[in-house]
């Protein structure tokens, strides 16, 4: 893969490329939010196994088309889950702010969505990181979780293509749903329905025949705090 944006070359990772990777990870401002600098062994066997990761996972050097520095580094490779794609990037200080990541990343997205044929792409970044999700939140990109990873709070970003829905199935199982004040189950569904669209509840309480006052619980806490969440 090899593409050209306005100001950059964007080009799959070769070999010769080794000098600036390391340079890239060992750059302390770099790596504020990555887990600080590794060592040179971890650096030179994350390189090897960026140039032997089997397709889709892609890797791009960054260049500048005029002067052909090396900017960063991009890449499109699975996910914790394994069952995603994350889109991670790392770029020099000294091009920060000059509005190169946003031209890469968008060249980057559009065409590894239809290149690599996947049907969505994640990016995870620490939400102390302000200046990431600005970034990743400009690209278009939706926030659809939060988790603990690291010893760090992440936010994780989504984007689907042609704009597809997000699904989401949360299964509960042993009680507990809307009996306890305040329900950390109820809380937490409410926290993944963040979004400005129509949001359409169900409850069937037959589990609990009928009960009225788990019929109460539900209605006052999905209805009314819905209501003032959402609208």
């Amino acid at each position: 893969m090899k593409i050209m944006s306005t100001n950059c070359v964007i080009e799959q990772l070769q070999l010769e490329h080794f000098t600036d990777i390391h340079k890239l990870y060992s750059n302390k401002q770099v790596r504020t939010y990555l887990g600080g600098v590794p060592s040179n062994s971890y650096i030179e066997a994350s390189f090897k196994g960026m140039l032997e990761a089997p397709f889709p996972n892609t890797y791009l050097s960054i260049t500048l088309k005029e002067t052909g520095e090396f900017i960063g580094l991009v890449s499109i490779d699975e996910y914790h889950d394994k069952e995603l794609y994350e889109l991670s990037y790392q770029f020099l200080p000294q091009f920060w702010g000059r509005g190169l990541a946003f031209e890469v990343l968008t060249q980057v997205i559009e065409e590894g969505l239809n290149y690599l044929n996947i049907a969505s792409i994640v990016a995870e970044t620490q939400t102390a990181n302000k200046a990431s999700c600005r970034l990743l939140e400009k690209l278009g990109m939706k926030k659809v979780q939060m988790l603990e990873r690291f010893g760090q709070e992440q936010a994780v970003y989504e984007l689907r293509k042609n704009n597809e829905p997000t699904r989401q199935i949360i299964a509960l199982s042993g009680g507990g749903f809307s009996q306890q004040n305040p329900s950390f189950i109820d809380e937490y569904i409410l926290q993944q329905a963040q979004t400005n669209e129509r949001v359409k509840i169900c409850f069937i309480p037959t589990a609990s025949n009928d009960a009225q006052g788990i019929s109460r619980s539900f209605m006052q806490l999905f209805i009314i705090v819905k209501q003032h969440i959402f609208c």
